[in-house]
């Protein structure tokens, strides 16, 4: 998006079926979801980090830049995975 303000707004529609191989109909029990989400472009910001960079630098008696880099990365939390819950209902099919 070239321009500030700039916008991009999209509506997808979400399906119940996990795959393309499964029976999927139209009934009144079928959920029926959307999900709408918009982009606005913002002002471009300029953050001063190297006064952040020199404090960080000067707390854990760093040489380099590097080294405080790579240490303020070992100090954050491993990442855990993400838990994902199933919804599956078994519906009689109809003949």
């Amino acid at each position: 998006m070239p321009n500030v303000g700039d916008e991009h707004i999209k509506t997808e529609r979400l399906f119940g079926c996990r795959n393309l191989e499964q029976i999927c109909t139209t009934s009144l029990f079928d959920p029926d979801y959307t999900f709408t989400f918009r982009v606005t472009r913002l002002p471009d910001v300029r953050i001063g980090v190297r006064s952040v960079l020199d404090e960080a630098m000067r707390r854990i008696g760093s040489g380099s830049e590097l080294e405080t880099i790579v240490a303020g990365l070992r100090s954050l939390p491993a990442p855990s995975p993400r838990k994902i819950e199933s919804a599956t209902a078994t519906l009689p099919l109809e003949q």
